[in-house]
Order: structure tokens, then C-alpha cells, then sequence
């Protein structure tokens, strides 16, 4: 008998629906569906909402389990089945200016909901196990009725009870129904629909038909009655069936940096990981992907940014040469590392969801992706250099998440290597880390107040680090950064080198113990803070040391792998 924890559950919020702006009641918003869309995965052209835009649909949150049984441990990956079910049946979805979505779903698979419940068993699953229950599914599948139409509604919205009532539609239409859904906002519409696809002699295929799902969540303001109308008279007579075509994932020849070749040594998991990511935008309109050796590019943005995207997908990998210089895999790293770019603001923001509008990247743990906006300020040279910054901030966070196999560092450590290694420049093969401008400003103002605090700032937990006003949060990014910086480039310069070893000492607790707290402890014992505190400041206003720590080049050129 083996026993269970959920160890993470760290996640980035995500949603699809923006705040709604205020209307009067006497204007009322309305829906219309006047704007053509084809979805050739199902075969269909459709009319949606003008003004809107396809989303990208956020992959499955992914949680970490701890098992044990006896002297034996070990972590799991785990997934929501529900999630992963709902995921598998998307076909598409599209936010509008008013903040009404649509979601077009294919009705493929039931969910099996008796096969992920166990007794004793934790409420998620393995994605091996998840794929093998599905697949077995798959072998029986039933003949849609009203009773296992309502079930699989009822899965998908959420609804407790979904009651149909029979809907008269054009002729293509062998069936719709409405589904009032209970405990769900009065403004969630549900329609399921059969299309009769006609035979076609030249393939010598027989009629077919096949079931689909429509889901609108409405502006708060949009009059329900209307919009049930508007379904009837302009959504449903708009659809024309087209010839389906299933879309390969190819990677973008505009995009695709001509470095990549292609590598032979990654292992299995590897490579299917590198595959799911791909296959997941391959029926979403505008979107592309390009690879390197460990990354993956996942993006909707134009032509205007393909020099900029192809030096990025170069620089990266300089990037997590210096990682591994530094903070080599504890274990072999089995999972494409992801990164997804937006072309607009808003575009990143109905992804992230409002908690995290402010936020120009992220790192996503939970749903295993690092997620970034384009920058819309100042000229093309300087917007550049802010993209990279952003990206080489996060992708520390999410390299140390996988070379310590998911264990979290303390937020001083994580924050202050991702703003060391943002500042990286690469030119002709010489990778070089000078001072964070920002930061820089921020340790002089603490200097001159006599206000920094570094016994505090290393034993922040996370959500002190993050609280407060934007200015005490920068200070506490800026000393985070002095830490690692002093420690990489300084400390190692002065005689004797009594702080070497802390962050050595860091990572080797970090690996064994999986406690961030407990490393800090560690490599901080015998540290005298107030001394070690004073060292920082003597380093900060020497003109001479800091002129040496800004010669001193940590890093060995890099050489691409063969």
C-alpha cells in the first residue's frame, strides 16, 4: 500500500474571459454572429462574432505528487482527467470586444468518470494511466443518445443536471439541442448539434454524421433572450459544411532559426514531450512553432518579428549554456522547455488572467510553460533588448525547475539568478553578465538610507517577497540580484574568498532536501549576516572592486552541440 502527497501545486491563474466594462441598462450589448470562420479540423464554416479573436487554449495544469511506500519515494506528474478530457474534445474557442466567448467542441469520447474513481486513490491521475482508459474508451464507443448527451454536456460545462429541448435548425442539421444547465451563470448557453455529412462518390464514402458542441458565455449585459435568438436566426443557418482536414504541427520556415537541425540524443519522453507541445496549436489559425535543442516556440506573431524571434531561438541556447556552467541538471532533463509569445497585450492578458495583467512574463510551473507579451514601447532596438531581458528572467526560473527535478528554490535565489542572467549579453560567441541598471539604482538608494536588510531578505517567504507596493517589491528584486551578483562575480575576487562556497552549498541542500528554507539555513551557517552585510557595502561603493567584478568573465565561450 502505497501513501500520497501533493507536494505543488504552484500555478500561474489562467482565464479566457476579460472584466466586463459597465453598461447601462437601457443600451444593452448585443451578439451577433457576422463574421466568417472555417474550422477544417471538423469540416465546417461558421459565422462568429466580429471583432473577436481565436484563443489559445491553456495546456492541462500539471501537479506534483509525492509517493511512498515504506523506505521507497518517489514524484509522479499528475493531471485532472477532466481537464485532460476536456482538452482532447476543444476544437476551438474566440473572446469578442464585449467579452463574449465561443467554444466549438467535438463530441468524440464520453468520459469514463467510474475509471478515475478509486477508493484510496488520489483524485489525479498519470497521463500513461489517463491515455490508457481513454484509449480502452475508445474501443466501445456508444451510439449518442439524449441520456449520454446530457452526461458528456454536464462534464464539459460543469453543470450538475443539463436537460435538452429539441431546437428546429436548417436541413444539414440531423439534430440540435439546448441544454439548460443547472448552478451554471444564466448566460451560458449550451448546444449540442448533429451535421449530416453527405456521401461522397468520388471517395466512395458513405453518409455520415457526427456530433459537436457550442458553448457562448455571455457579456453580463447581453440580453439572454436576444442571443438564444440570434443562435437560431444567424449562427446555426451560417454553417456550410467543407472537406475536414486534419492539420500536421510543422514548424515555421519564416520563423525557424537555420541552427536547428534537429537532435539525435534526447531520450523518448523527450521527444514526445517536444510532439504534444507541437500538436497542440495545430488547429488554431495564425499559430506556428520553431525549435532548438531544448526550447520550443510557440507564437501567433507576424513577419515584423521573425529576425527578432530567430535571434532569440540562437541566444537561448548560449543562455542554457551558462545554466548548465553554473547549475548543471541534478538529472537528465526529459521535457521540451516551452515558450509562448503573444502578438498582442491583450492576447497575453486573456491568457494569464487579470491577477497577472500587470506582468509582462511569467514562468508557469503548473502548466509547464513560459509565457511572454510583446513589448509596444519605444523603438525596435530597445523593444528587443526588453524582450530578452524578460525571457532570459523567466527562463531561469524555468530552468532550475527542471535541473532540480521541480524542487523549489528560496525566492532570493530563484529571484536573484533570473535578474543576474537577464542582464546576459551574447556577441561573437562571448557571453558576458554586467551590473542590472535597475537594481543598481535601487542598492544605491538602500546604501544611502542605510536601509538594506539581508538577513530579512534571505529568510522572505514568497509571498512577502511579492506583497506590498511596487517599490518595495523592486527592493526586494534588487537585493536578491546584489546577493547573486556579488557572490558570482565579486566574493570569488577578494583574499581570503571566505563566501564561495554559500551558493555551492545552496544548491547541493537544494538537491538533497528539497527544502529552499532549510538550503538558506545550511549555506548560510557559520555566515556572519551583519558582517556579510557590510562586505556587500564596501563592495558596492569600491569603484575598484566593482570595475573587477564587471571584468570578471565567468563564462567559457560557447560552442553549439554537436
Amino acid at each position: 500500500m502505497s501513501n500520497f502527497i501533493l507536494r505543488t501545486a504552484c500555478f500561474a491563474g489562467m482565464c479566457l474571459v476579460s472584466s466586463v466594462a459597465h453598461t447601462t441598462a437601457e443600451i444593452k450589448p448585443e451578439i451577433k454572429f457576422l463574421k466568417p470562420a472555417e474550422l477544417p479540423s471538423i469540416g465546417l464554416k461558421i459565422n462568429i462574432m466580429p471583432e473577436c479573436r481565436e484563443v489559445a487554449t491553456p495546456p492541462p495544469q500539471v501537479l506534483r505528487y509525492t509517493f511512498t511506500q515504506g523506505e521507497k519515494k518517489w514524484d509522479t506528474d499528475m493531471y485532472d482527467p477532466g481537464e485532460l478530457w476536456r482538452t482532447s474534445q476543444n476544437v476551438s474557442r474566440w473572446v469578442d470586444a464585449k467579452s463574449n466567448t465561443l467554444i466549438i467542441a467535438s463530441i468524440t469520447t464520453p468520459f469514463p468518470a467510474d475509471k478515475f474513481r478509486i477508493k484510496g486513490a488520489p483524485p489525479h491521475v498519470p497521463r500513461d494511466v489517463y491515455d490508457k482508459i481513454i484509449s480502452q474508451t475508445l474501443e466501445t464507443l456508444p451510439e449518442w443518445n439524449e441520456d449520454n448527451l446530457a452526461q458528456w454536456v454536464e462534464t464539459f460545462t460543469g453543470a450538475e443536471k443539463a436537460t435538452p429541448e429539441t431546437i428546429q435548425g436548417p436541413a444539414r442539421f440531423k439534430a440540435i439541442r439546448f441544454f439548460t444547465l443547472s448552478n451554471q451563470p444564466r448566460g451560458r448557453l449550451a448546444y449540442a448539434f448533429c451535421i449530416s455529412r453527405p456521401a461522397s462518390t468520388a471517395m466512395n464514402a458513405p453518409q455520415t454524421s457526427s456530433w459537436h458542441f457550442v458553448m457562448i458565455n455571455l457579456n453580463p449585459n447581453v440580453d439572454v433572450e436576444k442571443a438564444k435568438k440570434a443562435v437560431v436566426t444567424q449562427f446555426f443557418p451560417s454553417f456550410t459544411i467543407t472537406r475536414i482536414v486534419q492539420k500536421q504541427a510543422t514548424a515555421s520556415s519564416s520563423f525557424q532559426a537555420a541552427s536547428f537541425v534537429g537532435k539525435k540524443n534526447k531520450s523518448p519522453e523527450f521527444m514526445a514531450s517536444r510532439q504534444q507541445v507541437a500538436d497542440s496549436i495545430k488547429n488554431t489559425k495564425n499559430w506556428w512553432f520553431a525549435e532548438t535543442d531544448n526550447y520550443i516556440f510557440l507564437s501567433n506573431m507576424k513577419s515584423q518579428h521573425k529576425v527578432v524571434i530567430k535571434d532569440l531561438q540562437e541566444h537561448i541556447e548560449y543562455l542554457r549554456d551558462a545554466f548548465e556552467q553554473f547549475m548543471p541538471p541534478r538529472k537528465e532533463i526529459k521535457d521540451i522547455s516551452v515558450i509562448r509569445a503573444f502578438a498582442t497585450p491583450d492576447e497575453y492578458v486573456n491568457y494569464v488572467g487579470k491577477d497577472y495583467s500587470w506582468s509582462y512574463g511569467l514562468w508557469s510551473p503548473s502548466h509547464k510553460e513560459l509565457v511572454i507579451r510583446p513589448i509596444e514601447w519605444g523603438g525596435s532596438k530597445l523593444q528587443k533588448e526588453e524582450f530578452f531581458k524578460i525571457v532570459f528572467h523567466e527562463a531561469f526560473h524555468q530552468y532550475i525547475f527542471y535541473a532540480y527535478d521541480q524542487k523549489s528554490p528560496a525566492v532570493w535565489f530563484n529571484e536573484g539568478h533570473a535578474d543576474f542572467f537577464s542582464t546576459a549579453t551574447i556577441n561573437e560567441r562571448k557571453f558576458t553578465v554586467g551590473e542590472n541598471a535597475q537594481s543598481a539604482k535601487q542598492i544605491d538608494e538602500l546604501v544611502a538610507k542605510g536601509t538594506m536588510n539581508i538577513d530579512k531578505l534571505i529568510h522572505m517567504k514568497h509571498s512577502d517577497f511579492y506583497s506590498g507596493t511596487n517599490d518595495a517589491r523592486h527592493k526586494n528584486y534588487a537585493l536578491a540580484w546584489f546577493i547573486v551578483y556579488y557572490l558570482r562575480k565579486g566574493a570569488v575576487l577578494e583574499t581570503p574568498p571566505k563566501y564561495v562556497n554559500i551558493l555551492k552549498t545552496y544548491s547541493d541542500t537544494l538537491w538533497e532536501t528539497g527544502d529552499g528554507e532549510k538550503a538558506t539555513d545550511v549555506a548560510f551557517e557559520g555566515v556572519d549576516l551583519k558582517a556579510f552585510q557590510r562586505e556587500l557595502i564596501l563592495f558596492w561603493t569600491s569603484q575598484r572592486k566593482r570595475g573587477a567584478a564587471m571584468r570578471n568573465n565567468l563564462f567559457k565561450a560557447y560552442t553549439p552541440k554537436k
